[in-house]
């Protein structure tokens, strides 16, 4: 039942991967929908959930490379010379080239990084509370400087996070604040909803207005000379490795900073070639941080409950669901958590790497589908998850005005990223601030 629970994240996480601009955080989001069929056995729910964020982060490519259009923003980077590749002919090529250097740098990391879960507990023993409010303060400050180009916007998105994250129940009075006398809001503004709108919703419409694209491509020997590929240009796949670990620690920063780094870093090393028209290097070396960053995103969030990129988010709240508390040393203790989250990892790695060959037929069906019907379907779903929250009309109400204010967000390109993460982050910071005030008597 393990290995099925694995395979079926996999082939799960290829379809929200392969579909343009849809990725890992909408669908861990679409998830909710099933959360009642998910709690039957948290375990083998663990290893879905796992194997998704695995196999998605390497079929997100596809899109990219064939379609032009990324996948998730963690691919955004391969496409200036992924679909350049595509359209001389060269698109199996590329694919090939950026699964096998995915699949390699997620099993490397993965191996060098999730192996030693249970140990990080020793780790743990010498983080005080005020260790922890200052990674949380240095967590913020990251998310203000890196997110996006644009700081304004970031403390923008940090701001209303805060301010929407305060709604509900006072820890320290335990009484209502910022409700307005609607008890709907006693118990604060749902995830499922902050999800939905700012990120299910806003894709969803652009998917409507990407509507079909032709895909047309050639397999022949492109797939053993994409990973010829590899081999010849490893270093510029150790260097986009190498900068998806680090940028992955980082907690709130995400896989789109990863990709740019290593695909600027890739061109300073090869600054006599010209990129942008299909140079295979281009692929290799931003496809070498894509897994790594999810890996190494994992530690902060398991560790210290703080998500290390935006799918880490929704990743928590999945878990709170299933009775998994990351952020606390239980999780670390329980050796089938630790054990099915590296094995799961690692297994859907090489399945989807695996897969993607001989089910190009169907994944050259699906990239040509018409991106409507897919978004619909999303839609359908997300909603079903949020309006049976409490099942009344304040669900459809949530649900509209979460609509709105992720389209709002989208229009006025105020990173949904350090939103979402500032709004996780906002009870820790809360929490942690009171206490490290009370044991230093700041008030």
């Amino acid at each position: 039942m393990l290995f099925l629970s694995i395979l079926l994240g996999t082939l799960y996480g290829m379809v929200i991967g392969i579909v343009p601009a849809v990725g890992a955080t909408v669908g861990l989001t679409f998830l909710f929908g099933f959360i009642s069929v998910l709690q039957i056995d948290p375990y083998l729910s663990l290893a879905f959930i796992t194997a998704t964020i695995a196999s998605s982060t390497t079929a997100d490519s596809l899109s990219s490379i064939l379609v032009g259009i990324p996948g998730a923003n963690s691919s955004a980077a391969t496409v200036m010379d992924g679909y350049p590749m595509t359209k001389k002919g060269e698109g199996i090529r590329a694919v090939s080239a950026a699964v096998f250097t995915s699949t390699v740098s997620g099993l490397l990391v993965g191996v060098a990084v999730l192996s030693f879960l249970p140990y990080y507990t020793y780790f743990l023993q010498y983080v005080t509370t005020f260790g922890i409010w200052i990674i949380l303060c240095l967590s913020l400050t990251c998310i203000a400087f890196l997110t996006s180009k644009s700081i304004i916007r970031n403390i923008i998105a940090i701001s209303s996070a805060f301010a929407i994250g305060l709604i509900g129940t006072d820890p320290m009075t335990n009484a209502d604040r910022f409700t307005f006398g609607w008890d709907y809001l006693g118990n604060g503004i749902q995830l499922i909803f902050i999800v939905t709108g700012i990120f299910v919703i806003p894709e969803c419409i652009e998917l409507i207005r990407m509507g079909k694209r032709p895909v047309e491509f050639k397999i022949k020997d492109q797939i053993t000379q994409g990973i010829r590929d590899f081999f010849v240009n490893w270093r510029e796949a150790s260097i986009g490795t190498g900068v998806g670990f680090v940028v992955g620690l980082i907690p709130g920063i995400g896989g789109a900073v990863s990709d740019w780094v290593s695909y600027s870093l890739t061109k300073i090393k090869n600054k006599t070639e010209t990129f942008g028209n299909g140079n295979i290097k281009g692929v290799i070396g931003p496809e070498g941080s894509n897994n790594a960053q999810k890996v190494t995103s994992l530690i902060p969030t398991i560790l210290f409950g703080i998500p290390g990129a935006s799918f880490a988010a929704i990743y928590i709240g999945l878990l709170m669901f299933l009775g998994f508390e990351v952020g606390t040393v239980d999780v670390l203790y329980d050796k089938q958590f630790t054990d099915i989250t590296l094995w799961s990892f690692l297994l859907g790695t090489i399945l989807v790497a695996i897969l993607i060959v001989p089910l190009f037929t169907p994944i050259k069906w699906l990239l040509g589908i018409n991106q409507a019907f897919i978004a619909c379907f999303i839609l359908i779903f997300c909603a079903y998850a949020c309006l049976t929250y409490t099942g009344g009309w304040e669900d459809v109400v949530m649900f509209l005005l979460a609509g709105i204010f992720g389209c709002t967000m989208k229009y006025f390109r105020i990173p949904p990223a350090a939103f979402l993460v500032s709004f996780i982050l906002l009870p820790k910071v809360e929490t942690y601030t009171i206490s490290v005030a009370t044991l230093y008597g700041w008030f």
